[in-house]
């Protein structure tokens, strides 16, 4: 009878354990990432780029660009949240702008932000910052604001 007892017992400790192998197995990416394995890097690959003629604008122009996702971590489709900023040198914040975007495996986002009457001339960056349920990202460039 005790026999009985621990055979089953044995039993069911390898179903449990061939159980949790098969999660592992079938889920380890997702496991390693919420154990923070991965690096935001190898998560999304994102870039943002300023068209050359934009690159020197204006105050209260339009400054276009693009920005690109790749969505390296996950091969479902993923609604992430694109942050766009400008900044000046000193790093204060001086138009904030975001949007939601749906991306499966690449996306390429066209974007404006309205840059500010009141920016002097100078040195000014466009930050993009990246958001999801997996990880955030950053990419960011520079562009210049000029006198007429």
């Amino acid at each position: 009878m005790a026999y009985k007892i621990m055979k089953k017992r044995k039993l069911l400790l390898l179903s449990v354990m061939l159980a949790f192998s098969l999660v592992f197995i079938f889920y380890s990416k997702p496991l390693l990432l919420l154990a923070g394995q991965a690096t935001n890097q190898d998560l999304f690959n994102l870039e943002v780029e300023i068209p050359e003629t934009y690159e020197e604008i204006l105050a209260g122009e339009d400054l276009w660009f693009t920005t690109t996702v790749l969505n390296l971590a996950n091969t479902n489709r993923i609604d992430i949240v694109l942050k766009y900023e400008i900044l000046d040198v000193n790093g204060e914040l001086k138009i904030l702008k975001s949007e939601t975007v749906a991306v499966e495996t690449k996306a390429s986002v066209v974007g404006n932000l309205k840059v500010p009457t009141s920016l002097e001339q100078g040195l000014y960056f466009l930050r993009v910052i990246l958001i999801s349920p997996i990880g955030t990202s950053e990419a960011e460039t520079s562009f210049k604001v000029i006198k007429q």
